[in-house]
């Protein structure tokens, strides 16, 4: 008999759902970011915003890259040299 007992991780399982997640955290990270961002411009905090900014580019990046990556390892299969 198959054993129907959901595990109580939620980590994904596949490079599909890793994507998907990724890219869910990274859209929330990233408005995140631009609502505190707004909020420190209102308050008028240059120093603040610039450092928001910052943060937010270096998340977007990277974020992209681990996605990009998490992409090529599901179409393409990690190598071995």
């Amino acid at each position: 008999m198959r054993d129907n007992r959901q595990s109580g991780s939620s980590l994904p399982s596949t490079w599909l759902e890793l994507n998907v997640t990724a890219a869910g955290a990274l859209l929330t990270v990233t408005l995140l970011l631009g609502t505190v961002s707004t909020l420190a411009a209102g308050a008028g905090q240059p120093e603040t915003v610039a450092l928001f900014v910052l943060a937010g580019i270096a998340v977007v990046f990277t974020g992209m890259a681990l996605i990009r990556l998490s992409e090529h390892l599901r179409t393409d299969g990690p190598t071995l040299a």
